[in-house]
């Protein structure tokens, strides 16, 4: 009897816990699919100007020291350096950070507190006057010839004093003295007496200091003629 009775236990404890006809199996887990990312659009080229206006997608940016917008492998973004004294020569070889220049009538270099460099004569034909006459080129303005001329080569009452006073630091010349269309100057040697000359400055006699009677003819007439009234220009 008690053989049956365990036989029932056994056969009751499988029925009631026994393993069902498959084996349990765990649920997958749901995966969420990855979130698409949206594509952005693409960079327009010359439309992505910074705050200083120079454009990225062109290779611009900017630089400070020299206040512009520049591409780094063309142009070095470098504060310029001051030249040191004597790295600054010009085309003369004058240094002008040690305060040198070029004076052009010297042919050398100067510092212009130091040294003074003249003007630059006029070139000639470069100086006409209102008649059109060109002083360098020798030339000046005949009133009574209405006509620019050069007094040495045609004589002009006009100017007879411009080229009087031209002899005036002449060698032994004292006194030069002018009379109508001719002067004269007056020699400094003892003895020496005048020599007269034309409008032009050409001379015309010397007369040394003579008697009346030993004068040639020419010189009487020149200093002892009553001509006209001489006036001293120097």
């Amino acid at each position: 009897m008690k053989k049956y009775l365990i036989i029932a236990f056994l056969v009751f404890g499988l029925l009631l816990f026994g393993c069902p006809g498959g084996e349990e199996t765990t649920p997958a887990k749901e995966t969420t699919p990855p979130e698409e990312t949206p594509e952005e659009p693409p960079v327009i080229v010359g439309n992505d100007s910074d705050e200083h206006g120079c454009k990225g997608s062109a290779g611009y940016v900017w630089c400070e020291p020299l206040q512009e917008c520049i591409r780094p492998w063309e142009t070095n973004c470098t504060e310029e350096e001051t030249p040191m004294p004597g790295s600054d020569r010009d085309e003369h070889g004058c240094i002008p950070s040690a305060g040198y220049s070029w004076c052009e009538p010297l042919q050398e270099c100067i510092r212009p507190w130091e040294t003074e460099c003249p003007e630059t004569p006029p070139m000639v034909g470069n100086d006409s006057d209102e008649h059109g006459c060109i002083g360098s080129a020798g030339y000046s303005w005949c009133e009574e010839l209405q006509e620019c001329v050069r007094p040495w080569e045609t004589p002009c009452t006009s100017l007879i004093d411009d080229v009087a006073k031209g002899f005036c630091n002449g060698e032994n010349v004292d006194t030069v003295y002018v009379c109508g269309d001719h002067f004269r100057t007056v020699s400094t040697l003892m003895g020496g007496g005048s020599t007269i000359y034309d409008a032009s400055g050409a001379e015309i006699v010397t007369c040394p200091v003579v008697g009346p009677d030993s004068m040639s003819d020419l010189c009487k007439q020149y200093l002892l003629g009553d001509n006209c009234v001489e006036k001293e220009v120097c």
